[in-house]
């Protein structure tokens, strides 16, 4: 199907399909460039505040699940202002991330910065010494990557363009030690 020439297609499609919630049709991509300078994302769960609360790209049975126990559970909570700590007008915001690895390895992601962004990482496979992990980072906009032994942080610096404000982003791939317990994303100016 053609959403962008035919847009009345995608209408007819959402309602052939029984859908008995609002859909926001995007036929000719306007917004989908607002959110992302290249790839492809299946869905954008967004809370009340416009704050992406979970995102999924391309189609994954497991990761589809665990979207809509995150919608189920939003919908039965209240926002909590402790989801969203804010210092000196910066944004902070931690979440864990995604163990693929079958180590039931536990490590924060953390974003300590002034934008607006969602991130998320997994980590993708380990060994006695190392861990490959992933970060929905743009590669060129990495600026550092430094882990710290002492505070068991691994510390990205990350420059964001002008204008970008939420994005949605490939994953880049880091190789860190494997008693690391955060990483953190910070902006570089």
């Amino acid at each position: 199907m053609n959403y962008k020439e035919k847009p009345g297609i995608a209408k007819k499609a959402v309602k052939e399909m029984g859908m008995t919630y609002p859909v926001a049709l995007d036929t000719d991509g306007r917004i989908f460039e607002i959110f992302a300078r290249g790839g492809v994302t299946r869905n954008i769960i967004l809370d009340e505040n416009l704050n992406i609360i979970f995102l999924t790209r391309l189609f994954n049975k497991e990761e589809f699940d665990q979207m809509k126990a995150a919608i189920k559970n939003r919908l039965k909570t209240k926002p909590n202002k402790q989801d969203q700590n804010f210092n000196k007008g910066e944004e902070v915001i931690q979440t864990k991330l995604q163990d693929l690895s079958g180590q039931d390895k536990e490590i924060f992601l953390e974003y300590n910065g002034s934008h607006k962004i969602h991130l998320e990482g997994k980590i993708f496979s380990s060994d006695k010494k190392k861990l490959e992990i992933g970060i929905s980072l743009f590669n060129e906009d990495v600026v550092s990557g430094k882990y710290d032994k002492k505070t068991k942080k691994f510390r990205i610096g990350y420059r964001h363009y002008d204008g970008v404000r939420i994005a949605i982003l490939p994953m880049t791939k880091f190789t860190v030690p494997r008693d690391v317990e955060k990483v953190c994303v910070f902006d570089v100016e």
